[in-house]
């Protein structure tokens, strides 16, 4: 019998992120319905809905930048370890932005989205 108490989710988790290690580096991730990230992105969509309720090439390319924007500034909190050319790259908003909604690193954006939503 599955107890539903055990699905609970972990506040503090949830808000402030748990480590999780991809391709050697560390990544502290926060869940993808965290409180801040659920407002931010109703924020932007509103703000945004003329142009995503049309559902053409520009909808597409908003909606990937609301939600790399959304997964920078709420839910890829932190990471260790992480470089580009053998250099390491010290995590901020804007180089989480910057690689998160870089079309050649979509798998990294998916491993950020997954983790999130588990």
């Amino acid at each position: 019998m599955l107890d539903l108490n055990s699905l609970r989710a972990d506040k503090k988790a949830s808000e402030e992120g748990t480590w999780a290690t991809y391709f050697g580096g560390k990544f502290l991730i926060a869940r993808y319905n965290n409180d801040k990230a659920t407002q931010l992105r109703a924020k932007l969509m509103i703000e945004n809905f003329d142009v995503i309720s049309k559902q053409d090439d520009e909808a597409l390319r908003l909606s990937d930048e609301i939600n790399a924007k959304v997964m920078s500034e709420t839910i890829l909190l932190d990471w260790q370890g992480v470089g580009i050319d053998g250099k390491e790259v010290k995590f901020s908003v804007e180089a989480a932005y910057k690689y998160l909604s870089d079309p050649e690193l979509r798998d990294f954006y998916q491993f950020i989205e997954n983790y999130s939503l588990n």
